[in-house]
Parts: C-alpha cells; structure tokens; sequence
C-alpha cells in the first residue's frame, strides 16, 4: 500500500512540476555561447551572450524571440536578432528550436570588414528544472548562413530560463 502510495504522489508531482509549458505562460532567458579570458596581447576578453523571450501560444509550443551580442578584442563583433517557434517534447524538458535571425558582423580580421546576413538556426536543447520556475537550459545549435558557408555556426550554449 505504501508503494502505491508513493508511486501516486510522486506521478502527481511530476505532472505539475512540468506545468510551465501551458498556454499563456511567459518565458525569459538569458545564454551565453562562448565566455573566455585571456592574458594575451591579443584577445582580452570573449564574451557572446542572448537574450530571449516568449509566450506559450499552446501547450508545448512557444513563440520566441531574440537578441544577442558577441564581444570580443574591445568591441562590437556581431549584433543578432531573430524569432522562432520551440517545441518541448512531451513536457520532459528537451525542446526543438527553430528560428529566422538577421545578422550585422563588424569582424576586423575578415577582408571587406561589415557583413550582414540572414540565418536559419535551429537547435535542441534540455530544460532542467531547478524550482517551479527556473531551469538550467544547455542546448546545442546549427545556424546556416545565407550568404556564405563560412559564416555558418556550429555550437554550445548554456542558459538561464524563467517560466511565469
């Protein structure tokens, strides 16, 4: 009977626990895809970060959008901002993400300098539930380039989620 019991109350917990990606719930995150500090000459400090947000347009299924700065050798190196669609699968915390973003580089080292472009990302991620509300969100992420090959990215991003 105790087994039962149990078994009851921890099914009852795990199916609330994953309310979070309901209708009309508001999502926030902030990621960082690459952090690094460095004591040379050459590069001091590397840091790309985003910021994203959305709203949970029905169950499983969230509308996002995008913002996000890559930082490096004391200035600017790209500006990003795009919107997409994440899917969580069967509300286990792993998510599908796909999106449109627009891209401004201004990297010093590339020949012609400025370059803009549009991208196609997707990703798949894992939502790990530290309370009701926030998550430790690793995700890995392709986005193709629509102007060149090379300017195509493969790469890892942890992230901060807050679901309300």
């Amino acid at each position: 009977m105790k087994k039962v019991i149990f078994t009851l109350f921890a099914l009852m917990i795990s199916v609330s626990t994953f309310a979070q990606f309901e209708r009309d719930t508001y999502y926030i995150n902030t990621s960082f895809s690459k952090v690094g500090l460095s004591f040379s000459g050459q590069s001091k400090l590397s840091l790309a970060g985003t910021a994203t947000a959305g709203l949970f347009i029905e169950d499983n299924w969230a509308a996002v959008g995008e913002v996000g700065i890559d930082y490096g050798n004391k200035h600017l190196q790209e500006f990003t901002a795009g919107a997409g669609l994440r899917y969580y699968i069967l509300q286990n915390g792993i998510y599908l993400g796909a999106s449109g973003r627009y891209v401004h580089s201004n990297f010093r080292n590339i020949e012609g300098g400025n370059y803009n472009d549009l991208q196609v990302k997707a990703e798949v991620g894992y939502a790990y539930f530290l309370s009701r509300t926030v998550t430790i969100e690793p995700a890995v992420y392709y986005s193709q380039s629509f102007k060149d090959q090379d300017y195509s990215q493969v790469g890892f991003k942890l992230g901060f989620g807050f679901y309300f």
